[in-house]
């Protein structure tokens, strides 16, 4: 796709637990303020994929809505214009709504699907695997202020790649759900995480064009990655 001014944005989207392709889902880019892009948009064919194109320097965030699943939501990123195409997204996996029920067990306390619901996960190469392990991750408000306490719930996956609420950091599998979160004013929080020893692959987000944003909503699920390299 040509792309003047901008990039092109393109994944495939897919069912998260059967692991089979979602056709006819709706894709849009929200900018800053959350108002859509013009013509950031497109809805993904028989093979769960689609590409539109995303301006330059312009922080944006993709949405996804389809039926019986929860709306999707990417961390923010900005186009840079000497990476070339946006490549930090391969596939989105949208979670049914019939699964919260199972989920919600995992949950000290349960999940409140009219809150946020962030799915965390730092990832790299091969060699990078190791580094996955001993990260912990925290909220705050886009302005820098604190996330009031209580806001959130925060699990870490175990090394059964299930929520373990007794986990204080991330295993090898370097996932963590961060639910009921009390929606800001503007939608978006930010996530960071941090490691005493992040060993030899450092976290390259901001080198992608992450802002560290990523909007947040009821009956939603915002995915935020950590790219090791």
């Amino acid at each position: 796709m040509s792309c003047p001014g901008g990039a092109p944005l393109a994944a495939q989207i897919v069912d998260a637990i059967q692991c089979t392709v979602i056709a006819g889902a709706t894709l849009s880019a929200l900018g800053a303020d959350g108002i859509p892009l013009a013509g950031a948009s497109a809805v993904s064919d028989a093979n769960g994929a689609f590409v539109f194109c995303v301006p330059y320097a312009t922080p944006f965030t993709a949405t996804v809505t389809a039926t019986g699943y929860l709306n999707a939501y990417l961390a923010e990123l900005t186009a840079l214009q000497d990476a070339g195409a946006v490549q930090t997204v391969s596939q989105i996996a949208l979670i049914q709504r019939s699964f919260l029920v199972a989920f919600s067990g995992f949950v000290p306390g349960g999940y409140d699907s009219s809150e946020g619901l962030i799915i965390a996960n730092i990832s790299g190469p091969g060699n990078c695997e190791p580094d996955a392990t001993g990260w912990t991750l925290s909220l705050a408000l886009p302005d820098g202020g604190a996330f009031p306490d209580g806001g959130d719930t925060l699990v870490y996956f175990g090394s059964s790649d299930v929520p373990d609420p007794t986990a204080t950091e991330t295993s090898a599998d370097g996932t963590a759900v961060i639910v009921n979160i009390e929606t800001p004013a503007t939608g978006f929080v930010a996530v960071d995480t941090s490691k005493a020893n992040p060993g030899a692959c450092p976290i390259i987000n901001a080198q992608l064009g992450f802002t560290g944003r990523v909007l947040v909503g009821g009956n939603s699920c915002s995915y935020m990655p950590f790219i090791l390299q």
